[in-house]
């Protein structure tokens, strides 16, 4: 399910991505490790999980940005992302993401995680400001 759902966010060098949901720090990782930590920023609600993630990223030698709050809110401080990616359940893409969500670029993609217990994600493309 991770390697997919980073297959389907279509990273490439110079991206920058927002992960929505920390949880153990293991996607996260995987990005900053791909893309560099300067290019990661990761959203934990619970901030004894984010502590947790924390410690595993520093054993594994990264350090991205990990911020504890509502990842409904995003992170509008750090934007713009090229990628966000919430590996946590939502039930649609807030508003507060799109402004979050670099607009130079093609298309920006927003990719969330399982709502269903059947597994099935969402990848949504955003259509750069002014192209409707």
């Amino acid at each position: 399910m991770v390697f997919s759902m980073l297959a389907d966010l279509g990273v490439e060098d110079g991206t920058r991505a927002l992960e929505i949901g920390t949880g153990t720090g293991w996607n996260s990782a995987l990005l900053a490790h791909r893309l560099g930590v300067e290019n990661v920023v990761s959203i934990e609600f619970d901030a004894e999980i984010a502590k947790g993630a924390r410690e595993n990223h520093r054993e594994a030698g990264l350090s991205p940005l990990v911020a504890v709050r509502d990842g409904r809110l995003g992170h509008p401080e750090g934007a713009p992302f090229d990628r966000v990616q919430a590996t946590c359940s939502i039930g649609e893409v807030p508003r507060a993401w799109a402004p979050a969500v670099s607009r130079t670029t093609p298309t920006s993609r927003a990719r969330h995680g399982p709502p269903t217990a059947t597994g099935a994600g969402r990848l949504c493309l955003l259509p750069p400001s002014g192209a409707g």
